[in-house]
């Protein structure tokens, strides 16, 4: 009974894999009939982080986040220092000051260092939101751009090309959307921290 259910199953493995390789074998001698069927789904892949990282107005939200980081990173590296050298400083008199004033002194540098921390954070939280707000721009403008030059080639279905496996150039739309994206948003408006 055994023996009977492994080759019962052997026999429908080996007519399965027959099938497909005749439909792979037709899909092969048919292409265009396979690509697009009358009424059926026409795909189209595009690469949307190629586009928005290429793009003219991607390459100046890179370089313009990359500014106000340096920026913020220079001031807090500033403040940072001269933190560090007002402790040890305190750290220098704490012999000659009496234990209550060297405490008074404590605090207050802990205070400073405490509104460091929020400053820094602040700035950070900035960034991320100045960074937020560009992305957004550019996700809005590519959605808009990749469907219109979906529309303009019959393409009723675009996948991301992060998502398809294997594809042919003849459903890649990445060219075309890259140069319309670069058209309708030449630059990105941050707004600036402060």
């Amino acid at each position: 009974m055994k023996a009977v259910r492994t080759s019962g199953f052997a026999v429908a493995l080996a007519v399965l894999l027959t099938a497909a390789g005749v439909v792979t074998a037709l899909a092969q001698q048919q292409p265009a009939a396979a690509a697009a069927p009358p009424g059926g789904v026409i795909i189209g892949i595009v690469d949307d982080q190629a586009v928005i990282q290429n793009s003219k107005a991607g390459k100046a939200l890179q370089a313009d986040l990359n500014k106000q980081y340096n920026a913020s990173k220079a001031e807090i590296g500033q403040q940072e220092t001269a933190l560090r050298n007002q402790a040890e400083q305190l750290q220098q008199q704490q012999a000659s000051l009496s234990p209550e004033a060297f405490q008074k002194k404590r605090q207050e540098l802990d205070q400073q260092v405490e509104q460091y921390r929020k400053n820094a954070q602040n700035r950070k939280d900035q960034l991320d939101r100045a960074q937020a707000a560009g992305l957004k721009q550019l996700r809005d403008v590519f959605g808009k751009v990749a469907a219109d030059v979906a529309n303009s080639r019959g393409r009723s279905l675009v996948l991301y090309r992060s998502s398809v496996a294997v594809w042919t150039a003849a459903v890649d739309i990445t060219p075309d959307v890259q140069k319309r994206f670069d058209q309708a948003l030449p630059t990105v408006t941050l707004p600036k921290a402060n």
